[in-house]
């Protein structure tokens, strides 16, 4: 696969539906008053409004008093935190980012970036959000400045370093720098336990290795003769295969991408020629993942393989048919060790 399509695959798939800017700048004038201003006078109680924008300087909020709506505009200065009481469908759009959420992410970032402070991170959550949509829409400059707003706040350093390697693993295929992109992918794969890194990270490299395994075997028709050759092809083809099942092993609620990977299993399974192995990964595409791409992809291709293989013998159970002395004197060969599955981190 070309490197410049490839880094479409990584960005992730945009999920439909999110609300435009306009839209979204709209509804910042509409939300349920529930957000929550606290002073850094802490003899002054904590006051429930809503939030409508934030600049360096102030922030501006409504409330609905026995006057009618009513407009503030409070000197953060004064202000020790900013809660926001998101609603469901801001829930939704901070959980289903994509390129798609960025034009409404950004309308809520902009309102909000101001209010982070070290006891006041609510904010936070939109400014990772909207980083992982402009990640998964190339803006990797942009994605980059939202997380370095985001150090003000301490805790948050190990994430936001998490984040900007992967963001560095991205640019870093998309400008076609394979062996870099290897090298930045294997430090993710390492010490990363971030989904949203792993999964771009191992998805790159199941499809660096199954790359490399159809390589071998162009360039060495007669790999089970050359010891060096077999076990560098067992090497490749044991890793395609860890890299492609860790969605569906570790991270199983991204259902686009656990289906892919096990889709990729089967085709490695496939390339293979472990046809039973190839059949129920498909299987459990089918099983698991019906909605997804690449459950009604398997479907065809587990016909295909189905179709292929020779019908079972309803005879007599195996122990009871009878074997001629010639066939019993012969050595029945051990069959192949399984695929070694599931050691993400082995060699």
């Amino acid at each position: 696969m070309r490197i410049a399509a490839f880094i479409l695959l990584l960005a992730g798939v945009a999920h439909a539906g999110p609300p435009t800017a306009e839209q979204m700048k709209s509804a910042l004038h509409s939300r349920p008053e529930q957000d929550e201003i606290h002073w850094r006078d802490t003899a002054r109680a904590p006051v429930k409004c809503r939030v409508v924008r934030a600049d360096e300087k102030t922030i501006i909020v409504e409330k609905t008093l026995p006057s009618g709506l009513t407009s503030r505009s409070l000197p953060l200065a004064e202000l020790s935190a900013v809660k926001f009481q998101l609603t469901p469908d801001e829930v939704k759009l901070h959980e289903n980012c994509g390129a798609a959420a960025v034009p409404a992410l950004r309308v809520l970032w902009d309102a909000r970036a101001a209010t982070l402070a070290p006891g006041s991170t609510d904010a936070a959550r939109t400014g990772f959000a909207l980083a992982k949509s402009l990640r998964a829409s190339g803006e990797f400059d942009e994605a980059l400045a939202a997380l370095a707003r985001l150090k003000v706040i301490d805790d948050l350093h190990e994430r936001i370093a998490n984040d900007e390697r992967c963001i560095a693993f991205l640019r870093t295929a998309r400008e076609g720098n394979a062996d870099a992109a290897d090298k930045l992918a294997w430090e993710i794969t390492g010490d990363s336990e971030d989904p949203d890194s792993m999964i771009p990270a191992t998805r790159w490299l199941a499809d660096r290795n199954f790359a490399e395994l159809k390589k071998i075997d162009d360039e060495n028709p007669r790999w089970i003769e050359d010891d060096e050759v077999k076990l560098r092809r067992e090497r490749v083809h044991h890793l395609a295969l860890d890299f492609s099942l860790y969605p569906s092993l570790f991270t199983a609620s991204h259902r686009n991408e656990a289906a892919e990977g096990l889709h990729r299993a089967a085709l490695i399974y496939q390339f293979t020629n472990e046809t039973e192995l190839a059949i129920k990964a498909l299987e459990d595409v089918i099983a698991l993942y019906p909605e997804t791409k690449s459950g009604n992809d398997a479907a065809a291709l587990l016909a295909k393989l189905k179709s292929k293989q020779p019908e079972a013998v309803a005879d007599a159970p195996e122990a009871e048919k009878p074997v001629d002395s010639e066939e019993r004197n012969q050595e029945t060969p051990a069959p192949p060790p399984p695929p070694k599955k599931y050691n993400i981190f082995g060699d």
